[in-house]
Order: structure tokens, then C-alpha cells, then sequence
């Protein structure tokens, strides 16, 4: 079984879309030198949350994991969706 890093290694942060709007994303670091960078894009309304367990599998074989939530979806949602506009696009 495969354990998940320490809590330190998970860096929640904010990526700026062109037009300013806030996307959830999260840094699996590594120490020392890395071998890559893997960029979790799930699924489509699945909060990033779901990939965390991939990202520190990534991370424990060394690769700096990126896991992210698309507009409108978890920690890039906004307070109420009610009005909310938003496409395949954005």
C-alpha cells in the first residue's frame, strides 16, 4: 500500500486564468531534484481532490504533480452558482 506524502508536500495555490478568474490548484513537491512534472487534468465536475492520491503516487517516483480544479468546480467554484457562466472554453 502506497502512503501519502507528507501534508507539507501538498502546496494548495492559485493559477489566474487570461481574464483573472481563480483556479484551485495544488503542488505535490518533491525534495531534492525532480524527474518531471505531471499535470492531473481530470475529469470534467470532479473536484481535484479525487486525483490527490495519484499526484503523491507521482510524487513518492519523484515527479512534482500538479492537480487543479476547473472554473466553477471545488476550490474554483464560486459562492453560489446560481447565474454562474462558463463553457468547455474556459
Amino acid at each position: 500500500a502506497m502512503s501519502t506524502p507528507a501534508r507539507h508536500a501538498a502546496e494548495p495555490l492559485w493559477l489566474h486564468a487570461a481574464d483573472g478568474y481563480r483556479l484551485g490548484a495544488t503542488r505535490f513537491r518533491v525534495t531534492g531534484p525532480g524527474r518531471g512534472h505531471v499535470v492531473v487534468a481530470g475529469a470534467i465536475g470532479v473536484p481535484q481532490d479525487f486525483y490527490r492520491r495519484f499526484a503523491a503516487y507521482a510524487r513518492a517516483r519523484g515527479h512534482v504533480a500538479w492537480t487543479l480544479d476547473y472554473r466553477g468546480v471545488g476550490r474554483s467554484a464560486p459562492g453560489a452558482l446560481r447565474g454562474f457562466r462558463a463553457d468547455l472554453l474556459d
